[in-house]
Protein backbone atom coordinates (compact mmCIF):
# COMPACT_ATOMS: atom_id res chain seq x y z
CA UNK A 1 0.00 0.00 0.00
CA UNK A 2 3.00 2.53 0.90
CA UNK A 3 4.33 1.34 -2.54
CA UNK A 4 1.30 1.74 -4.46
CA UNK A 5 1.05 5.74 -2.31
CA UNK A 6 4.01 5.90 -3.67
CA UNK A 7 3.59 5.57 -7.11
CA UNK A 8 0.20 7.81 -7.35
CA UNK A 9 2.83 10.54 -5.88
CA UNK A 10 5.07 10.22 -8.58
CA UNK A 11 2.18 10.18 -11.30
CA UNK A 12 -0.08 13.25 -10.18
CA UNK A 13 3.03 15.35 -8.17
CA UNK A 14 6.05 13.85 -10.07
CA UNK A 15 7.63 13.90 -7.26
CA UNK A 16 9.86 11.11 -5.70
CA UNK A 17 9.32 9.59 -2.45
CA UNK A 18 12.13 7.55 -0.20
CA UNK A 19 10.07 6.36 2.23
CA UNK A 20 12.91 5.46 4.34
CA UNK A 21 14.31 8.97 4.75
CA UNK A 22 11.17 10.90 5.39
CA UNK A 23 11.60 13.60 8.64
CA UNK A 24 10.64 11.50 12.18
CA UNK A 25 10.09 15.02 13.39
CA UNK A 26 6.91 15.97 11.37
CA UNK A 27 4.53 18.24 12.76
CA UNK A 28 1.91 17.61 10.43
CA UNK A 29 1.97 13.78 11.34
CA UNK A 30 1.94 14.60 14.49
CA UNK A 31 -1.09 16.79 14.78
CA UNK A 32 -3.29 14.37 12.98
CA UNK A 33 -2.33 11.38 14.89
CA UNK A 34 -3.11 13.82 18.39
CA UNK A 35 -6.59 14.60 16.95
CA UNK A 36 -7.19 10.39 16.35
CA UNK A 37 -7.70 10.93 12.87
CA UNK A 38 -6.20 7.61 12.37
CA UNK A 39 -8.24 5.96 10.22
CA UNK A 40 -6.31 3.73 8.16
CA UNK A 41 -2.93 4.52 9.87
CA UNK A 42 -1.05 0.90 10.37
CA UNK A 43 -1.65 -0.39 13.77
CA UNK A 44 -3.53 2.75 14.79
CA UNK A 45 -7.18 2.69 13.56
CA UNK A 46 -8.91 0.51 16.00
CA UNK A 47 -11.48 3.18 18.65
CA UNK A 48 -9.85 1.82 21.25
CA UNK A 49 -5.96 2.99 20.28
CA UNK A 50 -7.46 6.77 18.55
CA UNK A 51 -8.67 7.04 22.23
CA UNK A 52 -5.52 6.75 23.66
CA UNK A 53 -3.28 8.40 21.08
CA UNK A 54 -5.80 11.64 21.59
CA UNK A 55 -5.30 11.20 25.38
CA UNK A 56 -1.46 11.01 24.87
CA UNK A 57 -0.79 13.62 22.17
CA UNK A 58 2.28 11.88 20.74
CA UNK A 59 5.15 14.22 19.59
CA UNK A 60 7.87 12.15 19.78
CA UNK A 61 8.64 8.57 16.99
CA UNK A 62 9.41 7.07 20.75
CA UNK A 63 5.73 7.85 21.68
CA UNK A 64 4.49 6.30 18.64
CA UNK A 65 6.93 2.86 19.81
CA UNK A 66 4.94 3.48 23.62
CA UNK A 67 1.68 2.83 22.13
CA UNK A 68 2.28 0.05 20.22
CA UNK A 69 3.42 -1.03 23.52
CA UNK A 70 1.08 0.01 25.78
CA UNK A 71 -2.62 -0.88 23.93
CA UNK A 72 -2.57 -4.62 25.03
CA UNK A 73 -4.76 -6.02 27.59
CA UNK A 74 -1.88 -6.23 30.63
CA UNK A 75 -0.90 -3.00 30.44
CA UNK A 76 -4.34 -1.60 29.79
CA UNK A 77 -5.99 -3.53 33.12
CA UNK A 78 -3.32 -2.83 35.29
CA UNK A 79 -2.80 0.60 34.84
CA UNK A 80 0.23 1.32 33.58
CA UNK A 81 -1.48 3.33 30.38
CA UNK A 82 -3.11 5.65 32.90
CA UNK A 83 0.22 6.41 34.69
CA UNK A 84 2.41 6.62 31.50
CA UNK A 85 0.13 9.09 30.21
CA UNK A 86 -0.35 11.17 33.25
CA UNK A 87 3.58 11.27 33.49
CA UNK A 88 3.60 12.53 30.38
CA UNK A 89 1.30 15.15 30.52
CA UNK A 90 3.26 16.10 34.32
CA UNK A 91 0.36 15.43 36.01
CA UNK A 92 1.63 12.92 37.94
CA UNK A 93 5.14 13.73 38.88
CA UNK A 94 7.90 10.72 37.28
CA UNK A 95 9.74 9.05 39.96
CA UNK A 96 12.67 6.56 39.93
CA UNK A 97 13.53 4.42 42.34
CA UNK A 98 17.18 4.34 42.30
CA UNK A 99 19.05 7.45 40.55
CA UNK A 100 20.54 4.28 37.73
CA UNK A 101 16.85 4.02 36.15
CA UNK A 102 16.86 7.52 35.06
CA UNK A 103 18.76 7.21 32.02
CA UNK A 104 16.84 3.25 31.18
CA UNK A 105 13.73 4.55 31.82
CA UNK A 106 13.50 8.51 30.87
CA UNK A 107 12.05 7.72 28.03
CA UNK A 108 8.78 5.74 29.15
CA UNK A 109 8.10 8.31 32.05
CA UNK A 110 9.51 5.93 35.00
CA UNK A 111 7.31 3.28 33.41
CA UNK A 112 9.08 -0.35 32.77
CA UNK A 113 7.65 -0.83 29.56
CA UNK A 114 9.72 -2.62 27.57
CA UNK A 115 11.92 -5.94 28.29
CA UNK A 116 14.75 -4.96 26.82
CA UNK A 117 14.69 -1.85 30.06
CA UNK A 118 14.15 -5.15 32.73
CA UNK A 119 17.42 -6.53 30.90
CA UNK A 120 19.36 -2.73 31.02
CA UNK A 121 18.32 -2.76 34.48
CA UNK A 122 19.65 -6.35 35.51
CA UNK A 123 23.07 -5.61 33.75
CA UNK A 124 23.17 -1.91 35.95
CA UNK A 125 22.00 -2.41 38.81
CA UNK A 126 22.53 -6.10 39.59
CA UNK A 127 25.48 -7.07 37.20
CA UNK A 128 24.03 -9.39 35.19
CA UNK A 129 25.84 -10.44 31.85
CA UNK A 130 23.30 -9.72 28.81
CA UNK A 131 23.07 -13.45 28.33
CA UNK A 132 22.00 -13.55 31.84
CA UNK A 133 19.42 -10.92 31.82
CA UNK A 134 18.10 -12.69 28.75
CA UNK A 135 17.59 -15.42 30.91
CA UNK A 136 16.24 -13.64 33.44
CA UNK A 137 13.26 -11.90 30.87
CA UNK A 138 12.14 -15.31 29.92
CA UNK A 139 11.81 -16.42 33.74
CA UNK A 140 9.86 -13.57 34.43
CA UNK A 141 8.34 -14.07 31.36
CA UNK A 142 7.14 -17.83 32.32
CA UNK A 143 6.57 -16.86 35.82
CA UNK A 144 8.15 -20.40 36.97
CA UNK A 145 8.30 -19.79 41.12
CA UNK A 146 11.53 -22.07 41.49
CA UNK A 147 13.35 -20.38 39.23
CA UNK A 148 12.10 -16.91 39.89
CA UNK A 149 13.20 -17.88 43.84
CA UNK A 150 16.65 -18.53 42.51
CA UNK A 151 17.00 -15.44 40.02
CA UNK A 152 15.78 -13.26 43.34
CA UNK A 153 18.48 -14.51 45.06
CA UNK A 154 20.77 -13.67 42.52
CA UNK A 155 19.83 -10.19 41.52
CA UNK A 156 19.36 -9.04 45.31
CA UNK A 157 23.04 -10.80 46.14
CA UNK A 158 24.65 -8.45 42.75
CA UNK A 159 22.72 -5.02 43.76
CA UNK A 160 24.14 -5.42 47.58
CA UNK A 161 27.13 -5.46 46.00
CA UNK A 162 26.96 -2.58 43.86
CA UNK A 163 25.66 -0.59 46.94
CA UNK A 164 21.68 -1.24 46.90
CA UNK A 165 20.28 -2.30 50.08
CA UNK A 166 18.74 -5.45 50.07
CA UNK A 167 15.27 -3.84 50.99
CA UNK A 168 15.66 -1.73 48.08
CA UNK A 169 16.98 -4.73 45.39
CA UNK A 170 13.85 -6.76 46.90
CA UNK A 171 11.55 -4.03 45.91
CA UNK A 172 13.05 -3.67 42.15
CA UNK A 173 13.10 -7.12 41.35
CA UNK A 174 9.17 -7.23 42.33
CA UNK A 175 8.80 -4.43 40.38
CA UNK A 176 10.58 -5.46 37.58
CA UNK A 177 8.62 -9.31 37.53
CA UNK A 178 5.61 -7.15 37.47
CA UNK A 179 5.98 -5.34 34.69
CA UNK A 180 7.86 -8.20 32.70
CA UNK A 181 4.10 -9.66 32.50
CA UNK A 182 3.41 -6.95 30.57
CA UNK A 183 6.41 -6.15 29.18
CA UNK A 184 6.76 -5.88 24.77
CA UNK A 185 9.89 -6.18 23.17
CA UNK A 186 10.99 -3.00 22.01
CA UNK A 187 12.47 -3.82 18.64
CA UNK A 188 9.35 -5.53 17.44
CA UNK A 189 7.39 -2.49 18.49
CA UNK A 190 9.78 -0.36 17.04
CA UNK A 191 9.45 -2.07 13.79
CA UNK A 192 5.59 -1.73 13.58
CA UNK A 193 6.21 2.12 14.88
CA UNK A 194 8.43 2.54 11.90
CA UNK A 195 5.35 1.59 9.51
CA UNK A 196 2.56 3.10 11.81
CA UNK A 197 4.43 6.44 11.38
CA UNK A 198 5.28 6.20 7.22
CA UNK A 199 1.57 5.33 6.91
CA UNK A 200 0.58 8.50 9.23
CA UNK A 201 3.03 10.74 7.44
CA UNK A 202 1.56 10.00 3.87
CA UNK A 203 -1.97 10.41 5.21
CA UNK A 204 -0.64 14.11 6.66
CA UNK A 205 1.26 15.18 3.69
CA UNK A 206 -0.44 13.31 0.57
CA UNK A 207 -4.05 12.65 1.98
CA UNK A 208 -5.93 12.37 -1.54
CA UNK A 209 -2.44 9.90 -2.39
CA UNK A 210 -2.75 8.21 0.32
CA UNK A 211 -6.59 7.54 1.02
CA UNK A 212 -6.73 6.33 -3.14
CA UNK A 213 -3.60 3.96 -2.38
CA UNK A 214 -5.50 2.60 0.95
CA UNK A 215 -9.14 2.19 -0.95
CA UNK A 216 -7.37 -0.14 -3.87
CA UNK A 217 -5.57 -2.10 -0.71
CA UNK A 218 -8.99 -3.59 0.30
CA UNK A 219 -11.22 -3.07 -2.48
CA UNK A 220 -13.53 -5.64 -2.54
CA UNK A 221 -14.34 -5.96 0.99
CA UNK A 222 -17.14 -3.81 0.66
CA UNK A 223 -17.34 -2.89 5.01
CA UNK A 224 -13.82 -1.57 5.10
CA UNK A 225 -14.19 0.26 1.98
CA UNK A 226 -17.51 1.92 3.40
CA UNK A 227 -15.57 3.31 6.57
CA UNK A 228 -12.64 4.43 4.40
CA UNK A 229 -15.18 6.37 1.69
CA UNK A 230 -17.02 7.92 4.96
CA UNK A 231 -13.02 8.61 6.40
CA UNK A 232 -12.31 10.56 2.83
CA UNK A 233 -15.20 12.62 3.25
CA UNK A 234 -14.88 13.89 6.89
CA UNK A 235 -11.01 14.95 5.20
CA UNK A 236 -13.42 16.99 2.72
CA UNK A 237 -12.07 14.40 -0.39
CA UNK A 238 -14.42 13.81 -2.62
CA UNK A 239 -15.36 10.10 -3.43
CA UNK A 240 -16.57 10.20 -7.50
CA UNK A 241 -18.03 7.71 -9.66
CA UNK A 242 -15.66 5.52 -11.90
CA UNK A 243 -16.06 7.22 -15.11
CA UNK A 244 -14.91 5.03 -18.49
CA UNK A 245 -12.51 8.53 -19.43
CA UNK A 246 -10.79 8.78 -15.59
CA UNK A 247 -10.96 5.50 -14.38
CA UNK A 248 -8.29 3.14 -14.69
CA UNK A 249 -8.00 0.18 -13.02
CA UNK A 250 -7.62 1.30 -9.28
CA UNK A 251 -9.00 4.29 -7.18
CA UNK A 252 -7.31 7.19 -8.72
CA UNK A 253 -6.72 10.71 -7.98
CA UNK A 254 -8.30 13.16 -10.45
CA UNK A 255 -8.33 17.37 -9.77
CA UNK A 256 -12.02 16.73 -8.32
CA UNK A 257 -11.74 14.07 -6.07
CA UNK A 258 -10.71 10.00 -6.04
CA UNK A 259 -12.35 8.16 -8.88
CA UNK A 260 -13.62 4.51 -8.67
CA UNK A 261 -11.66 2.02 -10.47
CA UNK A 262 -12.64 -0.20 -12.97
CA UNK A 263 -11.84 -2.75 -11.06
CA UNK A 264 -14.65 -2.26 -8.37
CA UNK A 265 -17.32 -2.78 -10.88
CA UNK A 266 -18.95 -5.77 -10.65
CA UNK A 267 -19.04 -8.63 -14.01
CA UNK A 268 -15.59 -6.21 -15.35
CA UNK A 269 -12.77 -8.58 -15.41
CA UNK A 270 -9.07 -8.14 -16.00
CA UNK A 271 -8.75 -8.59 -19.52
CA UNK A 272 -12.09 -6.21 -19.78
CA UNK A 273 -10.37 -3.87 -17.84
CA UNK A 274 -6.84 -4.19 -20.31
CA UNK A 275 -8.67 -3.79 -23.34
CA UNK A 276 -10.19 -0.62 -21.93
CA UNK A 277 -7.16 1.07 -20.97
CA UNK A 278 -5.13 0.34 -23.97
CA UNK A 279 -7.81 1.61 -26.03
CA UNK A 280 -6.92 5.22 -23.79
CA UNK A 281 -3.84 5.05 -24.90
CA UNK A 282 -2.35 8.13 -26.37
CA UNK A 283 -4.96 10.33 -24.07
CA UNK A 284 -7.71 9.30 -26.28
CA UNK A 285 -10.77 9.97 -24.31
CA UNK A 286 -14.27 7.80 -25.32
CA UNK A 287 -17.29 10.33 -26.42
CA UNK A 288 -20.24 7.89 -26.97
CA UNK A 289 -21.16 4.61 -26.52
CA UNK A 290 -20.51 3.76 -30.53
CA UNK A 291 -17.03 5.06 -30.17
CA UNK A 292 -16.41 3.20 -26.97
CA UNK A 293 -17.58 -0.28 -28.38
CA UNK A 294 -15.45 0.46 -31.88
CA UNK A 295 -12.21 1.10 -29.88
CA UNK A 296 -12.17 -1.76 -27.38
CA UNK A 297 -12.37 -5.65 -28.55
CA UNK A 298 -15.77 -6.76 -27.79
CA UNK A 299 -14.91 -10.41 -27.23
CA UNK A 300 -13.41 -8.66 -24.24
CA UNK A 301 -15.59 -6.27 -23.45
CA UNK A 302 -18.84 -8.14 -23.89
CA UNK A 303 -22.60 -7.12 -23.40
CA UNK A 304 -22.65 -7.60 -20.15
CA UNK A 305 -19.72 -6.01 -19.30
CA UNK A 306 -20.93 -2.62 -21.14
CA UNK A 307 -24.02 -3.37 -19.14
CA UNK A 308 -22.07 -3.00 -16.04
CA UNK A 309 -20.18 0.04 -16.94
CA UNK A 310 -23.62 1.86 -18.21
CA UNK A 311 -25.77 1.08 -14.70
CA UNK A 312 -22.40 1.91 -12.50
CA UNK A 313 -22.17 5.14 -14.08
CA UNK A 314 -19.45 4.98 -15.47
CA UNK A 315 -20.86 6.56 -18.78
CA UNK A 316 -22.76 9.15 -17.25
CA UNK A 317 -20.54 11.96 -18.88
CA UNK A 318 -21.85 10.98 -22.50
CA UNK A 319 -24.67 12.63 -20.98
CA UNK A 320 -27.24 10.95 -22.62
CA UNK A 321 -28.34 9.21 -19.35
CA UNK A 322 -28.58 5.26 -18.50
CA UNK A 323 -31.77 4.38 -19.27
CA UNK A 324 -31.20 5.47 -22.93
CA UNK A 325 -27.68 3.96 -23.02
CA UNK A 326 -29.14 0.58 -22.15
CA UNK A 327 -31.66 0.44 -24.81
CA UNK A 328 -29.76 1.40 -27.39
CA UNK A 329 -27.00 -0.84 -26.03
CA UNK A 330 -27.96 -4.33 -28.40
CA UNK A 331 -28.54 -2.71 -31.56
CA UNK A 332 -25.37 -0.59 -31.22
CA UNK A 333 -23.07 -3.91 -30.12
CA UNK A 334 -24.57 -5.79 -33.43
CA UNK A 335 -23.85 -2.92 -35.61
CA UNK A 336 -20.23 -2.93 -34.22
CA UNK A 337 -19.63 -6.67 -33.71
CA UNK A 338 -21.10 -7.13 -37.75
CA UNK A 339 -19.08 -3.89 -39.34
CA UNK A 340 -15.47 -5.62 -36.95
CA UNK A 341 -16.58 -9.10 -38.90
CA UNK A 342 -16.52 -7.34 -42.11
CA UNK A 343 -13.27 -5.48 -41.51
CA UNK A 344 -11.83 -8.39 -40.32
CA UNK A 345 -12.96 -10.20 -43.63
CA UNK A 346 -11.10 -7.26 -45.71
CA UNK A 347 -14.46 -6.65 -47.21
CA UNK A 348 -15.48 -3.51 -48.67
CA UNK A 349 -18.53 -1.44 -47.58
CA UNK A 350 -19.42 0.00 -49.90
CA UNK A 351 -22.90 0.65 -49.20
CA UNK A 352 -22.29 1.26 -45.00
CA UNK A 353 -24.73 4.32 -44.12
CA UNK A 354 -22.81 7.77 -43.75
CA UNK A 355 -23.10 7.29 -39.92
CA UNK A 356 -21.38 4.41 -40.22
CA UNK A 357 -18.93 5.48 -42.18
CA UNK A 358 -17.22 8.13 -39.90
CA UNK A 359 -13.76 7.00 -38.96
CA UNK A 360 -14.02 5.11 -35.46
CA UNK A 361 -13.27 7.44 -32.49
CA UNK A 362 -14.14 10.60 -34.45
CA UNK A 363 -15.46 13.47 -31.75
CA UNK A 364 -19.25 13.49 -31.82
CA UNK A 365 -19.96 10.45 -33.03
CA UNK A 366 -23.22 8.82 -32.33
CA UNK A 367 -24.92 5.32 -32.20
CA UNK A 368 -26.28 4.07 -35.72
CA UNK A 369 -29.38 3.40 -33.92
CA UNK A 370 -32.28 5.72 -34.84
CA UNK A 371 -33.90 7.21 -31.52
CA UNK A 372 -37.92 6.64 -31.69
CA UNK A 373 -38.95 8.19 -28.85
CA UNK A 374 -37.40 9.81 -25.85
CA UNK A 375 -35.90 7.25 -23.34
CA UNK A 376 -37.02 8.90 -19.96
CA UNK A 377 -34.30 8.51 -17.24
CA UNK A 378 -34.77 5.91 -13.84
CA UNK A 379 -35.78 7.38 -10.92
CA UNK A 380 -33.03 8.82 -8.58
CA UNK A 381 -33.12 5.76 -6.39
CA UNK A 382 -33.60 3.18 -9.26
CA UNK A 383 -29.43 4.54 -10.10
CA UNK A 384 -28.63 4.38 -6.47
CA UNK A 385 -29.76 1.13 -6.29
CA UNK A 386 -28.11 0.14 -9.41
CA UNK A 387 -24.75 1.63 -7.95
CA UNK A 388 -25.06 -0.40 -4.85
CA UNK A 389 -25.50 -3.60 -7.22
CA UNK A 390 -22.54 -2.89 -8.83
CA UNK A 391 -20.26 -1.29 -6.16
CA UNK A 392 -21.26 -3.03 -3.43
CA UNK A 393 -22.47 0.75 -1.81
CA UNK A 394 -23.54 4.21 -2.50
CA UNK A 395 -21.75 6.80 -4.00
CA UNK A 396 -23.61 9.75 -5.27
CA UNK A 397 -25.83 9.57 -2.37
CA UNK A 398 -27.63 7.58 0.30
CA UNK A 399 -31.12 6.64 0.76
CA UNK A 400 -30.11 7.44 4.75
CA UNK A 401 -28.93 10.81 3.93
CA UNK A 402 -32.33 12.18 3.99
CA UNK A 403 -33.21 11.17 7.33
CA UNK A 404 -29.66 10.74 9.09
CA UNK A 405 -30.44 13.50 11.63
CA UNK A 406 -33.53 11.49 12.73
CA UNK A 407 -31.69 7.96 12.68
CA UNK A 408 -28.93 9.43 15.04
CA UNK A 409 -31.76 11.19 17.24
CA UNK A 410 -33.25 7.86 17.65
CA UNK A 411 -29.56 5.49 18.12
CA UNK A 412 -26.83 5.47 20.73
CA UNK A 413 -24.53 3.18 18.24
CA UNK A 414 -23.31 3.82 15.47
CA UNK A 415 -22.86 0.59 13.29
CA UNK A 416 -19.23 0.81 12.38
CA UNK A 417 -18.02 0.94 16.41
CA UNK A 418 -20.05 -3.10 16.71
CA UNK A 419 -16.74 -4.94 15.59
CA UNK A 420 -14.84 -3.36 18.36
CA UNK A 421 -17.21 -3.58 21.12
CA UNK A 422 -17.47 -6.28 24.00
CA UNK A 423 -19.98 -9.48 23.45
CA UNK A 424 -23.57 -9.18 25.28
CA UNK A 425 -23.56 -5.40 25.07
CA UNK A 426 -26.77 -3.68 24.84
CA UNK A 427 -27.03 -1.30 21.19
CA UNK A 428 -29.56 0.67 20.15
CA UNK A 429 -28.67 0.78 15.94
CA UNK A 430 -30.60 2.36 12.88
CA UNK A 431 -30.52 2.17 9.09
CA UNK A 432 -31.58 0.37 6.20
CA UNK A 433 -32.37 -3.21 6.09
CA UNK A 434 -30.90 -5.55 3.06
CA UNK A 435 -30.56 -8.91 1.65
CA UNK A 436 -32.96 -10.53 4.21
CA UNK A 437 -32.87 -14.52 4.43
CA UNK A 438 -36.04 -15.91 5.76
CA UNK A 439 -34.73 -19.14 7.65
CA UNK A 440 -37.04 -22.15 8.61
CA UNK A 441 -35.54 -23.34 11.97
CA UNK A 442 -35.81 -27.28 12.21
CA UNK A 443 -38.50 -26.85 14.57
CA UNK A 444 -40.34 -25.27 11.58
CA UNK A 445 -40.78 -21.50 12.97
CA UNK A 446 -39.36 -18.67 10.60
CA UNK A 447 -36.71 -16.35 11.67
CA UNK A 448 -34.36 -13.96 9.83
CA UNK A 449 -30.48 -13.45 8.85
CA UNK A 450 -30.56 -9.70 7.28
CA UNK A 451 -28.39 -6.86 6.89
CA UNK A 452 -28.22 -3.46 8.58
CA UNK A 453 -26.57 -0.51 7.12
CA UNK A 454 -26.05 2.78 8.41
CA UNK A 455 -24.10 5.88 6.87
CA UNK A 456 -20.53 4.45 8.59
CA UNK A 457 -20.86 0.82 7.76
CA UNK A 458 -22.99 -2.30 7.77
CA UNK A 459 -23.46 -5.85 9.97
CA UNK A 460 -25.30 -8.56 10.35
CA UNK A 461 -28.57 -8.56 12.33
CA UNK A 462 -29.75 -11.78 13.39
CA UNK A 463 -33.68 -11.54 14.22
CA UNK A 464 -34.55 -15.04 16.39
CA UNK A 465 -38.52 -16.22 15.75
CA UNK A 466 -40.27 -15.03 18.62
CA UNK A 467 -38.46 -11.23 17.98
CA UNK A 468 -39.79 -12.38 14.36
CA UNK A 469 -43.00 -13.25 14.68
CA UNK A 470 -43.25 -9.95 16.91
CA UNK A 471 -42.35 -7.42 14.11
CA UNK A 472 -42.21 -9.36 10.90
CA UNK A 473 -44.26 -6.57 9.25
CA UNK A 474 -41.57 -3.85 9.61
CA UNK A 475 -38.46 -6.43 7.94
CA UNK A 476 -38.87 -5.69 4.67
CA UNK A 477 -35.26 -4.69 2.17
CA UNK A 478 -35.33 -1.02 1.76
CA UNK A 479 -37.52 -0.38 5.10
CA UNK A 480 -35.47 2.26 7.78
CA UNK A 481 -35.70 0.30 11.22
CA UNK A 482 -34.50 0.62 14.87
CA UNK A 483 -33.25 -2.30 16.70
CA UNK A 484 -32.31 -2.94 20.15
CA UNK A 485 -30.33 -5.59 20.74
CA UNK A 486 -27.62 -7.56 21.98
CA UNK A 487 -24.14 -7.64 20.51
CA UNK A 488 -23.42 -11.58 19.67
CA UNK A 489 -20.19 -13.21 17.96
CA UNK A 490 -20.90 -15.05 15.08
CA UNK A 491 -19.25 -18.77 15.68
CA UNK A 492 -17.65 -19.33 12.12
CA UNK A 493 -17.26 -15.86 11.05
CA UNK A 494 -15.67 -14.72 13.90
CA UNK A 495 -17.13 -11.53 13.20
CA UNK A 496 -19.59 -9.53 15.40
CA UNK A 497 -23.17 -8.98 14.84
CA UNK A 498 -26.35 -7.76 16.26
CA UNK A 499 -29.24 -10.05 17.71
CA UNK A 500 -32.89 -8.34 17.70
CA UNK A 501 -34.84 -7.77 20.71
CA UNK A 502 -37.04 -5.07 19.68
CA UNK A 503 -37.40 -3.75 16.20
CA UNK A 504 -39.50 -0.72 14.90
CA UNK A 505 -39.62 1.33 11.92
CA UNK A 506 -37.74 4.83 12.06
CA UNK A 507 -39.78 7.63 13.17
CA UNK A 508 -38.95 11.05 10.95
CA UNK A 509 -38.04 13.45 13.06
CA UNK A 510 -38.42 17.40 12.36
CA UNK A 511 -34.80 18.94 12.46
CA UNK A 512 -35.30 22.58 14.41
CA UNK A 513 -32.36 25.01 15.03
CA UNK A 514 -32.44 27.67 17.80
CA UNK A 515 -30.31 30.03 18.58
CA UNK A 516 -27.92 30.05 21.53
CA UNK A 517 -26.75 32.88 23.25
CA UNK A 518 -23.88 33.56 26.12
CA UNK A 519 -24.59 36.07 28.81
CA UNK A 520 -21.87 34.90 31.31
CA UNK A 521 -20.74 38.43 33.55
CA UNK A 522 -23.08 40.40 31.60
CA UNK A 523 -25.94 42.03 33.66
CA UNK A 524 -26.52 45.71 32.69
CA UNK A 525 -30.12 46.38 32.15
CA UNK A 526 -29.35 48.19 29.34
CA UNK A 527 -27.36 45.57 27.23
CA UNK A 528 -30.30 43.16 28.18
CA UNK A 529 -32.72 45.67 26.91
CA UNK A 530 -31.01 46.44 23.54
CA UNK A 531 -30.50 42.44 22.75
CA UNK A 532 -34.75 42.43 23.47
CA UNK A 533 -34.92 44.99 20.86
CA UNK A 534 -32.76 42.90 18.33
CA UNK A 535 -34.16 39.66 18.82
CA UNK A 536 -38.24 41.98 18.20
CA UNK A 537 -37.04 42.65 15.05
CA UNK A 538 -36.26 39.25 13.81
CA UNK A 539 -39.44 37.18 15.31
CA UNK A 540 -40.25 33.48 13.91
CA UNK A 541 -40.30 30.13 14.92
CA UNK A 542 -36.37 29.26 15.96
CA UNK A 543 -36.40 29.44 19.57
CA UNK A 544 -33.63 31.46 21.57
CA UNK A 545 -31.65 29.50 24.41
CA UNK A 546 -29.56 31.81 27.19
CA UNK A 547 -26.43 30.42 28.96
CA UNK A 548 -25.84 32.22 32.05
CA UNK A 549 -23.90 31.50 35.27
CA UNK A 550 -24.48 28.00 34.71
CA UNK A 551 -27.97 27.71 33.70
CA UNK A 552 -29.74 27.45 30.31
CA UNK A 553 -33.03 29.13 29.73
CA UNK A 554 -35.00 28.75 27.17
CA UNK A 555 -37.12 31.89 26.13
CA UNK A 556 -40.81 31.84 25.83
CA UNK A 557 -42.20 31.96 22.23
CA UNK A 558 -42.97 35.23 22.24
CA UNK A 559 -39.19 35.64 21.84
CA UNK A 560 -38.60 33.03 18.99
CA UNK A 561 -36.60 34.41 16.46
CA UNK A 562 -36.43 33.71 12.34
CA UNK A 563 -31.84 33.11 12.45
CA UNK A 564 -30.11 34.54 9.88
CA UNK A 565 -26.62 35.79 9.76
CA UNK A 566 -28.03 39.97 10.15
CA UNK A 567 -29.32 39.12 13.36
CA UNK A 568 -26.14 36.85 14.28
CA UNK A 569 -24.27 39.81 13.41
CA UNK A 570 -25.97 42.48 15.37
CA UNK A 571 -26.32 40.17 18.36
CA UNK A 572 -22.25 39.48 18.43
CA UNK A 573 -21.93 43.51 17.87
CA UNK A 574 -23.75 43.90 21.11
CA UNK A 575 -22.62 41.08 23.04
CA UNK A 576 -19.04 40.32 21.77
CA UNK A 577 -17.62 37.98 19.26
CA UNK A 578 -18.48 34.20 19.64
CA UNK A 579 -21.41 34.65 22.10
CA UNK A 580 -24.45 33.67 19.65
CA UNK A 581 -24.19 30.18 18.32
CA UNK A 582 -26.72 28.45 16.20
CA UNK A 583 -27.57 24.94 16.86
CA UNK A 584 -29.13 22.26 15.00
CA UNK A 585 -31.17 18.78 16.22
CA UNK A 586 -33.34 16.33 15.57
CA UNK A 587 -36.57 16.35 17.91
CA UNK A 588 -40.09 14.58 18.11
CA UNK A 589 -41.06 17.78 20.45
CA UNK A 590 -39.37 20.62 21.85
CA UNK A 591 -38.44 20.60 25.52
CA UNK A 592 -38.47 23.82 27.23
CA UNK A 593 -36.00 23.68 29.62
CA UNK A 594 -37.28 26.75 31.52
CA UNK A 595 -39.24 29.83 30.76
CA UNK A 596 -38.86 33.14 31.28
CA UNK A 597 -39.53 36.84 30.39
CA UNK A 598 -37.90 39.73 30.92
Amino acid sequence: MIAHAREIIKRTRDEEIDINTIPFDDPKTYGLLSGGQTMGVFQLESRGMTSLIKNLRPSTFEEIIALLALYRPGPLESGMVDDYVKRKHRQIPVKYMLPELQPILRETYGVILYQEQVMEIASKVAGYSLGQADLLRRAMGKKKAKEMQQQKEFFIEGAVKRGVSKHKAAELFNLCAKFAGYGFNKSHSTAYGVISYQTAYLKANYPLEFMAALLTSIMGNTDKITAYINECRNMGIKILRPDINESFRNFTVTKEGIRFGLSAIKNVGIAAIDSIIEAKKNEQIFVSLIDFCEKVDTRAVNKKVIESLIKSGAFDSFGQGRAYLLSILPKTMSHVVAEQKERANGQATLFESPVASLPAGQAGRQSPVTEEATIEEFPPEQLLRMEKELLGLYISSHPLDYVNDSLEGQTDTKIIDIQEMREGAIVRVGGLLSESRRITTKKGDAMMISKIEDRSGTCSLVIFPKTYAKYAEVLANDQVIIVKGKVNRDMRTEELNVVAETVEAMVELEKKRSLHIELIGIKDNQVLGQMKDVLAVYRGSDPVIIQTDGRRIALGESFNVDINPELVEKLEELLGSGSVKVEYRAVKKEKVIEEVTF
